[in-house]
């Protein structure tokens, strides 16, 4: 189920960074998934500040990463205090707590990254539920609705 377009859509030509460790839920579905998707797979280490994500997505060139709330505001922090970008990261995973409006809107409108909301429990096998937009709700009908 992960690997499919409305989850993680990995494939060979990506490269997946966890920024979750493999005791939690997203962690075990990742490590699993990107194997069998062939993709390539960085594993962050121990520094998980802001600066260091920054560093391992742009030289690891990563297109898909996942982690709570807490390690994308230091990421976001970050990048708008020196101006980066981000080249070729395409989709964030963000679970774990509630994702604040602003920092889904953040990712979107100024680094073009696709935003996903996920749940699960490592008694789900892990991955209980994706957020995923239908084509029908394009971007002013979904802020409609939330406005």
């Amino acid at each position: 189920m992960a690997l499919t377009p409305d989850a993680f859509d990995l494939s060979v030509r990506d490269t997946i960074m966890p920024v979750v460790p493999f005791f939690h839920a997203n962690g075990w579905s990742i490590v699993f998934s990107a194997p069998m998707s062939g993709c390539k797979l960085v594993l962050p280490g121990m520094k998980l500040d802001g600066v260091s994500v920054y560093e391992l997505l742009e030289a690891e060139k990563v297109t898909m990463t996942a982690a709570v709330p807490t390690i994308w505001l230091m990421l976001l922090a970050h990048m708008e205090a020196n101006n980066f970008k981000l080249s070729t990261l395409r989709r964030v995973l963000i679970g774990g707590s509630a994702c604040p409006r602003a920092m889904i809107e953040k990712f979107e409108k100024n680094y073009g990254v696709t935003v996903a909301h996920a749940w699960g429990m490592t008694e789900m096998n892990p991955v209980g539920s994706i957020c995923a937009i239908k084509p029908d709700y394009d971007a002013r009908r979904f802020r409609k609705i939330l406005d």
